[in-house]
């Protein structure tokens, strides 16, 4: 945190979305910071899950919320259920 405000400091695109290969990520950012960060925001991934409170101690897991909608949306897609979502407002707040 940087004056209140949370600011994003490690990227990684990584070639595939194993656990571990997560874990590989997470080893090498602890072995190249001076100490442990309080918070990790991570997609909406399984692998990417066990990942940080594997690698830091004390640290509190936040989930994206952008990656959750993208999650929620992909499988209202995946169920066909996205034209009902879209055209009823009733059957959308239903859930």
């Amino acid at each position: 945190m940087i004056e209140d405000k949370s600011v994003p400091v490690v990227y990684a695109f990584l070639t595939r979305k194993s656990e571990r290969l997560y874990k590989e990520k997470f080893n090498e950012i602890i072995n190249n910071i001076a100490e442990e960060p309080k918070f990790v925001t991570i997609d909406f991934e399984i692998a990417v899950a066990n990942a940080p409170k594997a690698a830091f101690r004390n640290v509190t897991v936040f989930w994206c919320f952008f990656h959750y909608k993208q999650a929620a949306w992909h499988k209202i897609m995946k169920l066909r259920l996205n034209d009902k979502f879209i055209e009823d407002r009733d059957y959308k707040t239903s859930y």
